[in-house]
Parts: structure tokens; C-alpha cells; sequence
């Protein structure tokens, strides 16, 4: 074992980015490119998987496709093999796909909630149990899990979204603690709002949510994702206002931690998402504020 990790170069590292061709992904891949990344872009949109890559080897960077369903655990189970057999050893893995459903839990079939698990959490998981024992053997590596504040403030309607984040917010830290010192790390990159991703059926309904919350910028996410791995931060919290303080408040006294997300009025946001989708608790208009 190495007695400090060494933080590994970007340039020409090959980093594998799951949901790439996403509002957020395609901003990480193109944050890597510019570092001098050799980048395979993985997702289940084969068009847009490859106009990005047209577009990022306009720009000189070396850069692959492969298509991967990653709520097929057997599909999944094989992508870290795809990707090394085109450019070698993954050094970088950023899980950055995640499904969100804002609906009464109620009101979801269980194959729904099934679907976000295996997405957000599981695919995670099973894709570090394949490549971190090989980023092990060769002494470097970083995983950067994208999660969200979900992981830290429970929002109504949310429910399944917030236990996949939580869960892996859980799982990075725990991973992080077992290769400290081996020169592989992880990561773990909570956004709030962001302009792309979830926000994006929000914005779409024309909901209002709280200044307070704020909404950050694709490109600030992807930003956050290049110093994680330079600087090899084990959490960092993506959102135009400081809402450390908060969270902290927060797990010190439980029940403010419930009053969070009203404060934010996410509550309401994702309540009247979900009435919108004919998916709240109660008829829409009625559910208690």
C-alpha cells in the first residue's frame, strides 16, 4: 500500500461517464475532453450518445460509445469489460445516470420503484464492484458518484429518489474508508438544483421554487466533478447558496431537518409535479401543505 494517495492525472486517463448524453453528463464529458481525458460515453440513447462524440472528437479528444441499459443488471454487468477492450484499464468512473419520478409512493407501482433503485443505486454499486478491484490492482483510480441535497433533505414525493441518493451518499463514504491510502478514492457530488436533469420537469410545469434553493449551471456541476478528482473531495455540494450550514442543523436536530425542504418549498414543487402527473396523495389541490 502507498502511504498517501496520489491524485491522478486527467490527462490522458480514459473515464468512463454513465448517462452521458444527459443535460448534465454531456457537460462532465465535455469538462474531462478539456482536461485531456480519452472519454467513453455510455447510455441508452445511441443518437445522442453519438453526437457528442462527434462532436467532442471535433475538438481532438479520443472518444468511444458504448450503449449500456443500466437497469439491466445483466446488460451492466458487462460494461466495464466493453469499455476497457477499447482503450485499456478504466481509470476514472463517473456515475453520473439516475432516473427521478415525483409521485405519492402510493400511487407508484412497485416496478417503478424497483427501476429508480437499480438505476441510482444499484447500478452504481455493481459497476464499483468491477472496477474497483482492478483500479486497485494498479494502484490509482477515482469514482465520482453523482447524488443530490436528496441525499440530505427529504422532499415529499420523492421518496424513492431520496433513498437511492441517501443510499449512495452512504455507500461512497463507506467505499471511500476501505481504499483510503490504496490510491483509489471516491467521490460523492450532491447538486441541488440544477439547470438540466431534475429541474427540468419543474421548469417544464412552470413551477416556482425558493430563491433560497437557487439553481446551479450544468457546467458548475461539471467543474465540481474535475476538482473532486484533482483535489480528491469526499463530499462536495453543488448549489449557488450555501446550505451546509443547514444540513448540519439539520442532522444535530432532527426535527428542523424536516422543515428544510418547506423552507426550500420543494415540498410543494414535487407535490404539484405529481398532482400534475395524476400521481398525488389525494385529489390535486388537496394534499396538506
Amino acid at each position: 500500500m502507498t502511504s498517501k494517495r496520489v491524485v491522478p492525472e486527467i490527462r490522458g486517463r480514459v473515464a468512463l461517464v454513465t448517462g452521458a448524453a444527459g443535460g448534465i453528463g454531456s457537460h462532465i464529458c465535455r469538462a474531462l475532453a478539456r482536461e485531456g481525458a480519452t472519454l467513453i460515453l455510455s447510455g441508452r440513447n445511441l443518437a445522442a450518445l453519438e453526437a457528442l462524440q462527434s462532436e467532442l472528437r471535433s475538438a481532438g479528444t479520443e472518444v468511444a460509445v458504448v450503449t449500456c441499459d443500466l437497469a439491466d443488471p445483466v446488460d451492466r454487468s458487462s460494461l466495464i469489460d466493453r469499455a476497457e477492450s477499447i482503450y485499456g484499464p478504466v481509470d476514472l468512473l463517473v456515475n453520473n445516470a439516475g432516473i427521478e419520478l415525483a409521485s405519492a409512493y402510493s400511487a407508484m407501482d412497485f416496478a417503478e420503484v424497483a427501476s429508480i433503485l437499480e438505476v441510482n443505486l444499484h447500478a452504481p454499486m455493481h459497476l464499483c464492484h468491477q472496477v474497483l478491484p482492478r483500479m486497485h490492482a494498479r494502484g490509482h483510480g477515482h469514482v465520482v458518484n453523482i447524488g443530490s441535497l436528496a441525499a440530505y433533505v427529504r422532499i415529499a414525493y420523492m421518496q424513492t429518489y431520496c433513498a437511492s441518493k441517501s443510499g449512495l451518499q452512504g455507500f461512497t463514504g463507506a467505499m471511500r474508508a476501505e481504499y483510503a491510502r490504496t490510491g483509489v478514492s471516491l467521490s460523492f457530488v450532491a447538486c441541488g438544483y440544477v439547470d438540466a436533469g431534475i429541474y427540468e420537469p419543474i421548469a417544464k410545469a412552470g413551477l416556482k421554487v425558493s430563491p433560497l434553493a437557487g439553481i446551479s449551471k450544468p457546467e458548475t456541476v461539471a467543474k465540481s466533478v474535475v476538482d473532486a478528482i484533482r483535489h480528491d473531495q469526499p463530499e462536495v455540494i453543488v448549489n449557488p447558496t450555501p446550505l451546509r450550514p443547514l444540513i448540519v442543523l439539520g442532522v444535530v436536530a432532527p426535527r428542523f431537518l424536516a422543515k428544510i425542504s418547506r423552507i426550500l418549498k420543494t415540498d410543494a414543487a414535487f407535490r404539484a409535479l405529481a398532482a400534475e402527473r395524476g400521481r398525488s396523495l389525494t385529489p390535486a389541490g388537496t394534499d396538506r401543505a
